[in-house]
């Protein structure tokens, strides 16, 4: 990309101009449907993903914060996760959320421990998180946005974090 400044447009432009700038502009992408990447991409086959287009489509104009206006889109966060708890042996006391990708995932469980600490360990005013350095970048900016301290320990040869470092 060059350093050009670009401006609002006066006005729109066709659909079909749009799309295919962008499908231009995805020529240089990797190539993730030949299996050349190993991560970034869920591709779980072209029926899987017709599917999940339709039913996006039925519902990317819904916002879920709003249960009373969506029901329906509480029900299926409800049964996602009672499923995932059922996966994991939960019981009636488990509850949670669902977040729109890894980095949103990682900033609520740190906060979600930054919560748990204060409620049951008040004592703790500078908390720290040990991670190993091989860990998410996203845990960084956690930590900065919740006023958490990162320990970061070296991992072995074998990727295992060494918390006694």
């Amino acid at each position: 990309m060059d350093n050009q400044r670009i401006n609002f447009p006066e006005k729109g432009r066709s659909k079909e101009d749009l799309l295919a700038e962008m499908q231009s502009m995805r020529s240089t992408d990797v190539q993730w449907k030949e299996g050349r990447t190993f991560s970034y991409v869920y591709f779980a086959g072209d029926d899987i993903l017709d599917t999940v287009k339709e039913a996006y489509n039925l519902f990317f104009s819904e916002n879920a914060l709003n249960p009373s206006a969506f029901p329906s889109l509480r029900k299926m966060e409800a049964e996602v996760i009672e499923m995932c708890a059922s996966l994991f042996n939960g019981d009636d006391q488990v509850t949670g959320s669902l977040t729109s990708g890894g980095t949103e995932s990682l900033l609520m469980a740190v906060k979600t421990a930054r919560e748990w600490s204060k409620k049951h360990k008040p004592s703790i005013l500078k908390p720290e998180i040990v991670i190993p350095d091989s860990a998410h970048p996203a845990f960084h900016k956690a930590f900065h946005y919740f006023g958490l301290t990162a320990v970061v320990v070296p991992v072995d040869k074998d990727y295992h974090a060494q918390p006694a470092a």
